[in-house]
């Protein structure tokens, strides 16, 4: 499970075109993306002002697709520095960061994504799986939201079955461990499927 949980959590680092969290970042990151994000919102307004001094039709679609392209290179910019903090656990410097980029552009799925990164890994479980949802809404044909959702799940359920036989419940802990069998073996695909 545990080597499983790692080749998941790298497969998702590659998919997200980031490096993987344990490995030494540039320390010089931030300050590279900070350089492009100026270029950037330069390059919007600059192009905001052209369509402001045109009046063809043709030419100002063309320009507000501009315009939507920057703010989506915005968005990615403004997501890699918020996973940088992730990784580098400073976690309301992240989240400032991702709501950024949420705010340039809703649909970027994968700020939904590692903002529920962030908030699981500080426990924050309820706030983490409305994250999840919201990244599988603007992107449902993305399966990293499904799959860290249901990691999360098993996570819980393992930390509520250590809980209670650490407290003495071991009734209770009988029912969880119950539940979690079941739930296994519910879910676990048919080798006819395979």
């Amino acid at each position: 499970d545990e080597e499983n949980t790692k080749n998941y959590k790298t497969n998702r680092d590659i998919l997200l075109n980031q490096p993987p969290a344990d490995t030494n970042s540039d320390a010089t990151e931030p300050k590279t993306i900070a350089k492009h994000l100026a270029v950037t919102k330069h390059m919007y307004n600059t192009v905001e002002k052209n369509l402001a001094t045109t009046d063809d039709p043709e030419l100002q679609k063309i320009i507000r697709g501009k315009l939507v392209q920057i703010k989506h290179r915005e968005a990615w910019l403004l997501f890699r520095l918020g996973r940088y903090y992730r990784l580098h656990k400073n976690y309301a410097t992240a989240e400032s960061f991702l709501k950024m980029a949420i705010a340039s552009n809703p649909q970027h799925f994968a700020s939904y994504y590692e903002w529920g990164l962030a908030a699981e890994e500080q426990k924050q479980f309820e706030h983490a799986v409305v994250l999840f949802q919201k990244a599988i809404e603007v992107s449902p044909e993305t399966i990293l939201g499904y799959v860290e959702l249901g990691l999360m799940e098993g996570d819980i359920f393992l930390s509520v079955l250590q809980d209670l036989k650490r407290e003495g419940w071991t009734e209770k802990a009988a029912e969880v461990e119950a539940l979690m069998k079941e739930r296994t073996k519910n879910h676990r695909p048919s080798r006819d499927i395979i």
